[in-house]
């Protein structure tokens, strides 16, 4: 039966519905092959608080010491989970890239895990206060034992291109990587 209401039409049906599965998920993803996995990842409004235990809540994060260990410890097992060599990170709390920050907290907490070293971060703007004028932004993870970065990362913004809306769009993060064992090179934004 259809019916209109609250401006949509409903379909309601009058007898059990079947489904038949047409496209199974498979356990994991085919191969794809190559030597290098990039990925992405939302972090979900990952806000460390001051940077040093306290600070909470934060404005768009956790809003517990509490609730910020319980979602850090699910981020960095997901993250140590997709075994990418760069991982470009979307809602990290933007408040700069120092020994405090978010970005720095999550990479310290998969080094904890993953063996001292094994994962950096890139900072594109030594010195300043974030990308951008958002609360969150983007970021750049990547494994130190299989490729290193080139050269300065680039932010897209409206000083690079005024069609590019700040007010509408969050500041883009490029950058040029190495593959350590064969020098090739890509970029990642």
């Amino acid at each position: 039966m259809v019916a209109y209401g609250y401006s949509s039409y409903r379909v309601h049906p009058t007898q059990p519905v079947v489904f038949t599965r047409a496209n199974e998920r498979t356990t994991a993803p085919e191969p794809v092959g190559g030597r290098l996995k990039v990925a992405s990842f939302n972090v979900l409004n990952y806000f460390n608080g001051d940077g040093i235990g306290g600070g909470f809540p934060t404005s768009r994060g956790a809003s517990t010491p509490e609730e910020f260990v319980r979602q850090r410890t699910k981020i960095i097992s997901a993250i140590l989970a997709l075994d990418a060599d760069v991982v470009g990170l979307m809602e990290i709390e933007n408040d700069g890239h120092d020994s405090t920050s978010a970005i720095a907290d999550l990479v310290n907490g998969l080094n904890d895990v993953a063996g001292p070293g094994t994962y950096a971060y890139i900072d594109p703007i030594a010195g300043e206060e974030g990308i951008g004028t958002d609360e969150i932004a983007v970021g750049f993870i990547y494994k130190t034992a299989t490729v290193t970065p080139v050269g300065a990362a680039a932010i897209l913004d409206s000083s690079v291109d005024p069609t590019f809306n700040d007010d509408k769009n969050r500041p883009a993060l490029a950058q040029t990587f190495e593959e350590n064992g064969t020098g090739e090179r890509f970029t990642a934004v």
